[in-house]
């Protein structure tokens, strides 16, 4: 089923996380806006990204920081609005975050900014959330390993070998 402008998640936050990222099925290609409001309405956080039609699930990182209470909305505020799958069979509200609901749980689905609720689970599925400060990050950056399974020759040495002076060699360890 396609969105409509605005829909999307009303949660409550027991204690600081960070969003890092939401799991999207854009049935549609465009541009994707994704924001966060807080209980009074106001825009906390949003980012942007584009999305391809029937890609299956598209990640989108959000890196958006929550601090504890009630009534966030994450919305879909894409203009015009970009159609994305809901679930509109039977949910169960609330939802956990993180372990056994401890950072909080999503409440329902919502349109936009109205005290309305909806029943619907709105577009973000899979939430990854993180706890703590991220004190150093940088890009990614590909890294390439090559396995493999053919093991050089050992190196060679001398039969001699000379440790701790000029007078011992390997026949002379004790080993107990």
């Amino acid at each position: 089923m396609g969105s409509t402008l605005n829909y999307g998640l009303q949660f409550d936050a027991s204690q600081s996380f960070t969003l890092n990222s939401v799991d999207v099925y854009p049935t549609a290609s465009g541009n994707l806006e994704i924001s966060l409001f807080d209980s009074a309405g106001a825009l906390v956080q949003s980012t942007s990204t584009s999305v391809t039609a029937n890609s299956g699930p598209v990640t989108v990182q959000l890196n958006f920081l929550i601090t504890p209470g009630t009534g966030y909305r994450l919305l879909q505020t894409s203009n015009p609005s970009l159609a994305l799958i809901r679930d509109s069979s039977g949910n169960s509200f609330p939802y956990s975050l993180g372990t056994a609901g401890n950072l909080g749980t999503i409440t329902n689905g919502t349109y936009g900014t109205s005290t309305l609720n909806s029943s619907s689970y709105y577009y973000f599925y899979n939430w990854t959330v993180g706890v703590g400060q991220v004190l150093c990050q940088s890009d990614r950056v590909e890294a390439v390993a090559e396995v493999n399974n053919t093991l050089p020759a050992p190196p060679a040495g001398d039969a001699a070998q000379q440790f701790c002076g000029n007078e011992n060699t390997v026949a002379d360890l004790d080993v107990t």
